[in-house]
């Protein structure tokens, strides 16, 4: 048996030089015959193989090991990173890996919040962004010509579904409600139906997959500012009633991504006065985040990037919000 290491930017390679187990070693291990380390991740985690087999060199890769790949690709969290002031919220519901909805304004978080999650719980990371001509292929996978015939395509949510992750439906109010339908019963009952994978169709819910929702109205259709959005069907809200989380803009989120205090009082009151005067205008962390690196990089005057902010609004938007009167005092 080898029992020589080596180091690489993984993790340490114990007793072989390789990624893969055995196919056989999950059914000895179970039955409670000896088990070995035959990689340590970087994060401490381990992974074993049956003794036999690795004296045999029986070793192959198996889909186990695809997953083990993919381990390599989680990033990892950084504490210090600013954080959204609805994160530890939305983390202590992942870790119950209770369906989470994320309704919120254009622009406050929601996309990388999520993301944030599947980092702080080490857990890979994949997202869509819904549309109305969203095909259910898209959720599913879809078979494509291969090998003299037709094979199926995996998509990145069975992917995740199947060996645990965190999947994100970014602006899921935009999504036809009825293909939407079809993740009802992945979400609550732990299996879903994968028509075009005929050789396995039925997919099970891994331990740790994780769905997220992020959206700008809660579900219940259009209003005057997201006019685009959809009413969502009431038995998908009803699989994300407990995970739901209010988003809003966060001013402590926002000091932290921006340290200009004269462009941050700047665009905090224009967000202000548009929102008292009812206008259907978006001053989001997003341009806030994006104005600062213009200023820091491009040397864009405060006006400047104001202007830009304003770019489209018309006049009586400007005069009857009094956003007019700031700009002319920058």
């Amino acid at each position: 048996m080898i029992t020589t290491t080596t180091t690489d930017g993984v993790g340490t390679l114990l007793i072989l030089n390789t990624r893969a187990t055995c196919r056989v070693c999950d059914g000895k291990m179970a039955k409670g015959e000896e088990a070995v380390v035959i990689r340590v991740l970087s994060d401490g985690r381990r992974r074993y193989a049956h003794s036999e087999c690795v004296r045999n060199g029986y070793i192959v890769p198996t889909q186990r090991e695809d997953r083990l790949e993919n381990e390599e690709e989680i990033e990892k969290f950084d504490e210090n990173e600013p954080q959204h002031e609805a994160f530890a919220k939305v983390r202590q519901l992942a870790q119950l890996r209770v369906p989470i909805f994320l309704p919120g304004p254009a622009g406050c978080g929601k996309t990388h919040l999520a993301h944030q999650v599947a980092k702080a719980l080490g857990l890979r990371f994949g997202m869509i962004s819904c549309s109305a001509g969203m095909s259910e292929a898209a959720i599913l996978g879809r078979r494509v010509p291969g090998h003299g015939g037709f094979i199926y395509e995996k998509s990145l949510f069975v992917d995740l579904y199947e060996n645990g992750g965190v999947f994100l439906f970014d602006e899921i109010d935009a999504a036809d409600p009825n293909v939407l339908l079809i993740i009802n019963s992945a979400v609550a009952n732990g299996t879903l139906a994968v028509p075009a994978r005929t050789e396995k169709p039925i997919a099970k819910r891994h331990p740790d997959f994780i769905i997220i929702a992020a959206a700008n109205t809660f579900g219940r259709g259009a209003d005057r500012l997201y006019v685009g959005r959809n009413t969502l069907d009431e038995s998908t809200l009803d699989r994300f009633r407990l995970g739901t989380v209010p988003l809003d803009y966060d001013k402590q989120l926002e000091n932290r991504l921006c340290p200009d205090k004269e462009l941050l009082d700047a665009v905090w009151r224009i967000r202000e006065a548009a929102g008292q005067a009812k206008l259907r205008r978006i001053v989001s962390t997003r341009f806030i985040k994006d104005a600062h690196m213009a200023r820091v990089k491009l040397g864009w005057s405060l006006k400047t990037v104001i202007n830009q902010l304003v770019l489209g609004w018309s006049d009586d938007e400007l005069k009857l919000s009094g956003v007019g009167s700031i700009i002319r005092q920058l």
